[in-house]
């Protein structure tokens, strides 16, 4: 419902800030849960928040972002299996473009 409300409802200037705010608000009551790339996920620290912001932000390499946005999205649906390849996919995709190499 949170997902459908930022998706639908809330103009793209204002989402981020929004985020930012809920994301406090779930902070300070204790939750397990923030809103990351305007998904509802399970997270234990704000590091982690920080970490995959910042590497959904690589303009770059566009092949990591793809792979981590799929990640958080199959771990918002608690699919952790499939979160977690996405994830070992995204590590993949930024090796092979910072070594330039097709394969590992």
């Amino acid at each position: 419902m949170l997902e459908w409300f930022l998706e639908d409802c809330v103009p793209n200037g204002y989402k981020k800030g929004l985020c930012q705010k809920l994301n406090t608000v779930l902070e300070d009551n204790g939750s397990g849960y923030r809103i990351v790339d305007e998904q509802f996920v399970p997270i234990s620290d704000t590091n982690e928040i920080s970490a995959v912001e910042e590497a959904i932000e690589i303009r770059d390499c566009e092949g990591t972002a793809k792979h981590l946005k799929t990640a958080l999205g199959l771990l918002a649906d608690h699919d952790y299996r499939n979160s977690i390849k996405e994830s070992i996919s995204a590590v993949e995709a930024f090796v092979r473009y910072k070594t330039g190499k097709s394969t590992l």
